[in-house]
Parts: structure tokens; C-alpha cells; sequence
């Protein structure tokens, strides 16, 4: 199939997610943040023990309490970063622009200040 510059390689667009999948979705977010805060407010002590006893525990909350003593425990920050982004979302950055800083002025900030000597 060839493409044809301009025109859409999908124009029906994006297929719609059913309802009921939008729904569970949104059970899951709070089911996780629940308990993502179950655990996030225990000392270490009680955290690291309830990591290792996992039995009779649901799959869900075993694989949050897997990545989360890896996270926390083990020093694991990608870890750590899923559930920030999960549960916060991304950090954003705001930028203010008044419109007379030039571009070359703003790089010149940024560069590291080296000895003219």
C-alpha cells in the first residue's frame, strides 16, 4: 500500500472504546490508587513484611506491592516513577515567554559558565 501525502492512512479514525472497557478502566484507576495508599503510608518495617507475605492476597494487589517494594526497598526509580505517573500524572513545566528575550539570548543562559581565562 502506498501512501499518499496529505491525505489520512485512517480516515474512519481511531476505532471508539466501548463503554464497558472505559468503565473498568476507571474502576482499576481507583482500585489502584487504593492501593497504591494502603501501602504508601505504612512505616518500612510493616511494609517490607507485608511484601513478603503475599498469601491470600488478590493478584492485583500482589503485583502493586511487587512494584512498589522494588521501588521503594531496592531503589528501583523507574519503578517508583510508574506509579507517580499513574497516580499524579506527568510533572509539567510551564514556560512564560513576554515576547523580547531572543532566542540566542536564552541558549546563552542555559550553556554552563566556563573561565575566560
Amino acid at each position: 500500500m502506498t501512501f499518499v501525502k496529505g491525505k489520512s492512512g485512517n480516515p474512519n479514525g481511531r476505532p471508539k472504546v466501548p463503554e464497558d472497557i472505559r468503565e473498568a478502566r476507571k474502576i482499576n484507576q481507583i482500585e489502584l490508587e487504593r492501593i497504591f495508599n494502603k501501602y504508601l503510608y505504612m512505616d518500612r518495617a510493616e511494609f517490607q513484611e507485608q511484601a513478603e507475605k503475599t498469601t491470600g492476597m488478590p493478584v492485583i494487589e500482589c503485583m502493586v506491592v511487587s512494584l512498589l517494594a522494588r521501588g521503594t526497598l531496592e531503589g528501583d526509580e523507574k519503578k517508583l516513577e510508574f506509579f507517580l505517573r499513574r497516580l499524579i500524572g506527568p510533572v509539567v513545566e510551564r514556560l512564560e515567554h513576554s515576547g523580547k528575550v531572543q532566542l540566542e539570548d536564552l541558549i546563552a543562559e542555559s550553556l554552563p559558565k566556563g573561565n575566560d581565562d
